[in-house]
């Protein structure tokens, strides 16, 4: 008897990991659960197959009461405005995470500036972000090598006083936006209406074939920052 109960209890819980591991990839954005899932190793990210416009949950005219954490993503331009070429844009989003497991992105910076202004306008934000909802998580990007190290320290020196954190970025810009696109996707996202809102769903539905893609990493990075210990990573299957 103590045999067969073992028995069924192992069953149970390889029952139970087959159920979490299919719901873990049928959890994931389009093109990651069609390879994984469907074995369909042909699609390629294209236009649209990440976010779409008509896939946010709910244009929002205030934000809601139930917020429970904030964080504030900045992708950072290599050149400034007037360095020559077409430089890309500083982007910032702020992106909040609901009691009831949603998201909201209430604000889009997306500028291009000189350096030293781009660091008064980063500043400016948090002081704005810190006024009107308390406590929200600054994440920067942190370029390799020594001269990566020195900027984020020389950011992290100069936002004394909020909270702050510079991370490294690993994976291409596509893996780094699957996480928050398998939740856009779902129905998941709210949209603060704001004037940036065309510019922002423009940017993400032309993902990953436009040639700007600052706002979608801004994007990418709030969302990790805010599930720092929950992002389901589908490079852990294979």
């Amino acid at each position: 008897m103590q045999k067969k109960l073992c028995r069924y209890s192992s069953s149970w819980r390889q029952a139970d990991n087959l159920t979490s591991y299919l719901a873990n990839l049928k959890a994931l954005a389009m093109v990651e659960r069609e390879r994984l899932l469907h074995g369909n190793w042909k699609v390629k990210p294209s236009a649209g197959t990440f976010f779409k416009r008509t896939q946010v949950g709910n244009m929002l005219s205030v934000v809601p009461d139930d917020i429970v954490r904030w964080a504030r993503g900045w992708d950072l331009a290599a050149t400034a405005e007037g360095e020559g070429g077409s430089p890309a844009y500083t982007s910032g989003v702020l992106m909040g995470k609901r009691k009831n497991g949603q998201y909201i992105i209430a604000d889009v910076v997306n500028i291009r500036q000189t350096a030293n202004d781009v660091r008064q306008t980063i500043k400016l934000t948090a002081q704005m972000d810190k006024a009107r909802y308390k406590r929200v998580r600054i994440r920067l990007p942190q370029d390799p090598g020594q001269a990566g190290k020195d900027q984020a320290q020389s950011y992290i020196k100069f936002l004394s006083g909020f909270d702050v954190a510079a991370v490294p970025e690993t994976g291409s810009k596509e893996v780094r936006a699957e996480p928050m696109a398998a939740q856009w996707q779902a129905g998941n996202f709210g949209v603060l209406i704001g004037n940036w809102n065309e510019n922002y769903f423009s940017q993400l539905e032309s993902f990953p074939a436009s040639k700007y893609k600052d706002m979608v990493d801004a994007s990418s990075m709030a969302f990790a920052e805010l599930e720092l210990k929950n992002v389901f990573d589908p490079r852990s299957l294979i």
